[in-house]
């Protein structure tokens, strides 16, 4: 009883603690991990109360054999959860960036062993996902990689610098939160993973696509560089251009079907290949919305002329 006592108390506690962290955050940036987190923290919470209250029923405590597995996965969505929570907080899109400003701001008002602690156990992870992304750099597109070569060092000289935060002047210590507020700043404009979860869900049914005009977007905002655009762009290509030619081999297919279609798809691969060129917003949104259009009647084509035997590219996990 009582190691169920002590199971569900440090639940408690972390589900405190993430709604904390979760407060006043937008709901659509943090939405989808949310949900994976609070589904097997209820489901652990589920099995735990139950078990307590029905302590002689061998039912009730032999599914407590689960608990292993999901708290492992609880683990797994608690890192996603507030790794999202940290780029919703800003002010950059690195969540560690975002963290580590965090800690040493509370560590300049609250300079104790608990802050420094915390700030320690931070770098360490971020040391971590500096060796995953060394690790990863080959896997990235070429203008990536190039940019990250001058990165990722940057970044290990900000985080060495870090450590010894309690040492420095005070100039030294804002000028020290300033270079990473502008490293992360200088990492989003290439971080193409952030990319592809936060701008590839509207406005259309096609991700590749709304990753091409979000990421327009975001340049002319000044936030990503111009080969970002370039590199979603020829994504979006090559996904349209597969899927048409995945749909023409549809059985049956009239010829009516076939010239709407190609016509569709035709317009659509113009309008995209013109979208590096557009430098104002206001003929962004013009273009952009007959992107939108085509891609509505485009996937409603191939959805009405597929039947069992096609072949259909569900765009919403492409």
């Amino acid at each position: 009883m009582g190691a169920l006592q002590t199971a569900h108390q440090g639940l408690t506690e972390h589900q405190k603690d993430i709604s904390g962290l979760l407060k006043d955050l937008p709901e659509y940036m943090v939405g989808v991990e949310r949900a994976s987190w609070l589904g097997v923290s209820s489901e652990i919470g589920r099995l735990l109360t139950e078990a307590r209250e029905n302590i002689r029923d061998p039912a009730k405590i032999e599914a407590l054999q689960q608990l292993p597995q999901l708290f492992e996965e609880l683990t797994g969505h608690s890192l996603a959860l507030r790794e999202c929570a940290w780029v919703a907080r800003g002010p950059t899109v690195h969540g560690g960036v975002n963290e580590l400003l965090y800690l040493l701001e509370c560590l300049e008002v609250e300079p104790d062993e608990e802050s420094l602690a915390l700030l320690r156990a931070r770098l360490d992870v971020e040391y971590v996902r500096l060796e995953n992304q060394y690790s990863m750099l080959e896997q990235l597109p070429e203008f990536i990689q190039q940019a990250m070569q001058e990165l990722l060092p940057e970044y290990q000289q900000l985080l060495q610098a870090a450590e010894s935060f309690l040492e420095l002047e005070e100039a030294e210590a804002e000028e020290l939160l300033g270079q990473l507020e502008d490293w992360g700043t200088g990492f989003g404009a290439y971080d193409l993973d952030f990319a592809m979860k936060r701008y590839s869900q509207v406005p259309t049914p096609i991700p590749s696509l709304n990753l091409a005009l979000n990421t327009q977007l975001l340049y002319l905002d000044e936030v990503v560089v111009p080969e970002m655009v370039d590199h979603a762009v020829t994504l979006a290509l090559d996904t349209l251009e597969s899927a048409g030619e995945e749909f023409l081999k549809t059985p049956d297919l009239s010829e009516v079907a076939r010239h709407e279609y190609q016509e569709l798809l035709d317009a659509m691969i113009e309008l995209l290949e013109g979208l590096p060129e557009i430098e104002d917003r206001e003929l962004l949104k013009v273009e952009g919305g007959k992107l939108v259009q085509l891609a509505g009647r485009f996937v409603s084509v191939q959805s009405r002329n597929e039947g069992d035997s096609g072949s259909r590219l569900d765009y919403k996990t492409e």
